[in-house]
């Protein structure tokens, strides 16, 4: 079975913005979304209008790669310490 990219994007994007203590607001900014954008990717919907840029502006913001942010789990795979 093929991986749920669209969901691990919204997993990921969630993940990344709460282990780094981003505010919704900076978040936006950094993924040039809308807040309403954020909001459905949050809730684990990948909405039809999004492109696939927020993957690479996501990427280079948390200096990962485009690969991770599609195809792994970050929360599955961080380590603890």
């Amino acid at each position: 079975m093929a991986p749920d990219y669209k969901k691990n994007i919204c997993a990921n994007i969630t993940y990344l913005r709460k282990v780094h203590g981003i505010s919704r607001t900076a978040m936006c900014k950094t993924l040039h979304i809308s807040r309403k954008t954020l909001d459905l990717v949050e809730q684990g919907i990948f909405p039809r209008r999004l492109n696939f840029s927020i993957v690479y502006y996501a990427a280079e913001a948390f200096h990962t790669d485009p690969y991770h942010i599609m195809y792994t789990l970050l929360e599955e795979t961080a380590v603890l310490d």
